[in-house]
């Protein structure tokens, strides 16, 4: 039988099949664990090899965080997955608390 071989799993792309031999089908996937996101793509073992390219997948973008009267944030430069931000009161105003990372 021919084999089209396994796929091999990314940061951005989990596979998971059962067979890599003619005809067998393999869902490729972002890897949500990792922060990804996007569409999930079937393919497919031909003589040619594994139809279909996988997935675009991004970063999730949580958007920048807003101050408010009594919350002042210092954030990442950016927002996607995994950036942090510290949450502290806004002392000008009077507010006084923890802060927050």
């Amino acid at each position: 039988l021919h084999s089209c071989g396994d796929l091999q799993s990314t940061p951005e792309v989990d596979y998971t099949y059962t067979a890599t031999t003619f005809g067998a089908t393999a869902s490729a996937s972002c890897a949500t664990q990792n922060g990804y996101t996007g569409t999930t793509v079937t393919r497919t073992c031909e003589l040619s090899g594994w139809t279909n390219n996988p997935p675009n997948c991004v970063l999730h973008d949580c958007g920048q965080l807003v101050d408010s009267t009594q919350v002042v944030y210092k954030q990442s430069a950016t927002s996607t997955f995994g950036a942090t931000a510290t949450a502290q009161c806004n002392t000008a105003l009077g507010y006084v608390g923890s802060t927050t990372t």
